[in-house]
């Protein structure tokens, strides 16, 4: 039976109390609203459909995403990144407000109104918030609650890059390291281009792992250890580092980044990112002849349509061909 009383303000608070069941109450303008909410509330206990609010309306998105977080986000490959995401999302007002207010026209109001994020960023956040309810329906055990993520218009992603190296921009790149005594830098790079591995791959690959024609990649994108097949040039490479430790010591990636940037300042090249080696690794194999299978074996792609955003064929050399 519901019981109603008006508080100093003028509104109603309705309070219901059943064996078995939470409390529940609800504060409304006008008493008929107050009666029409508890009746409600009663049909669906009556009829076996009531589902407990409480935890829903108390648990905020940000709760529930550090919760999430707590549990999942460590063993995770790019945990490094999740983490990120929820700092940004703790920032927020979105998720300061509790699950079950959440519906998906406020996701897509969200999304209208971060015009200034790339929308693979948008895109990133949203899974974050996507994972964190199905975790919160799942493993919270948190009634009355949906996913509002699925079925929002999402932003389009922008055209991948197409950026490789061009002309002589390699020779350029090569003999900016020398120029400035930066060794390391210049030995990745041409593993990097000869390998078309990842930098990741690169950073943590050890040269007890060098063998005379295979290198063994133990950490990389997929979590999962993988082979590549070196070319004579990466053999001759990585062997003038030696036999042990770290094959390119870096202190960290934010010192192969200054090293990076650097270079390219002093060969004067613009727009080059480290990934776009990848590309163009990728796009020579495929120009020397290799098969699709023998590419992805180089590469580590395990899909040819992921294979397919990093190759990027020279028109001429098709010409030549043809």
């Amino acid at each position: 039976m519901a019981t109603y009383q008006q508080n100093s303000s003028g509104r109603w608070k309705a309070t219901i109390r059943r064996k078995g069941f939470p409390q529940q109450f609800g504060t409304f303008d006008t008493k008929a609203q107050a009666k029409a909410w508890a009746r409600d509330i009663e049909t669906q206990i009556d009829r076996g459909l009531y589902e407990d609010l409480t935890l829903a309306r108390s648990t905020t998105l940000i709760q529930a995403m550090e919760a999430y977080s707590r549990l999942h986000t460590d063993g995770k490959k790019g945990w490094k990144q999740e983490v990120n995401r929820i700092k940004l999302w703790a920032k927020d007002p979105l998720a300061k407000k509790p699950l079950s207010d959440i519906k998906p026209k406020d996701i897509s109001e969200w999304v209208a109104s971060k015009n200034n994020l790339a929308p693979s960023t948008i895109r990133n956040l949203l899974t974050i918030v996507s994972q964190t309810y199905k975790f919160a329906i799942s493993e919270l055990g948190i009634e009355g609650i949906r996913n509002p993520v699925p079925g929002v218009k999402l932003p389009r992603h922008n055209p991948g890059r197409d950026r490789r190296l061009e002309g002589d921009e390699r020779e350029r790149l090569l003999s900016a390291t020398i120029e400035l005594e930066l060794t390391i830098l210049h030995d990745i790079i041409i593993v990097a281009i000869e390998t078309a591995c990842r930098r990741g791959e690169l950073l943590s690959l050890q040269l007890e792992d060098v063998h005379e024609k295979v290198a063994l990649l133990r950490d990389t994108k997929i979590g999962k250890p993988r082979v590549v097949p070196l070319s004579p040039l990466a053999r001759q490479t990585l062997q003038s580092r030696g036999s042990e430790g770290p094959a390119f010591p870096f202190k960290d990636c934010r010192e192969m980044e200054r090293q990076w940037y650097k270079v390219l300042d002093h060969a004067g090249i613009d727009n080059l990112h480290f990934h776009d080696l990848r590309h163009h690794g990728v796009s020579s194999l495929f120009e020397k002849g290799l098969s699709t299978e023998q590419v992805m074996a180089v590469s580590g792609h395990t899909t040819y349509a992921s294979l397919s955003r990093y190759t990027h064929l020279r028109s001429s050399q098709i010409a030549d061909l043809l």
